[in-house]
């Protein structure tokens, strides 16, 4: 078997993200779903008016939807199969 390298770059096109409130990004769903098995670059992400450089979130599957953790000072977005992506920001 061979190892292939690589990784996916899913972009959220520079949508700007608030906390909890879902805005609806086409196609990111998809993105992920087709993922080949790589590790996930995040591109693009604006939240609260703040631009951010890429990043590499831990993907994870919860009832449906895709988790990315950005990490403990940052918080978590979910997708869902409708494209709706959500923003919650880490507890403080």
């Amino acid at each position: 078997m061979s190892i292939k390298g690589g990784y996916k770059i899913v972009s959220l096109n520079g949508v700007g993200l608030m906390n909890s409130e879902g805005v609806t990004i086409s196609g990111t769903y998809a993105k992920l779903e087709n993922n080949y098995r790589k590790a996930i670059l995040l591109a693009d992400v604006v939240i609260n008016d703040i631009e951010y450089p890429d990043m590499w979130p831990t993907v994870t599957i919860d009832g449906g939807s895709y988790v990315l953790d950005l990490g403990a000072d940052l918080g978590k977005i979910t997708v869902t199969a409708e494209d709706l992506v959500t923003f919650s920001a880490a507890a403080e």
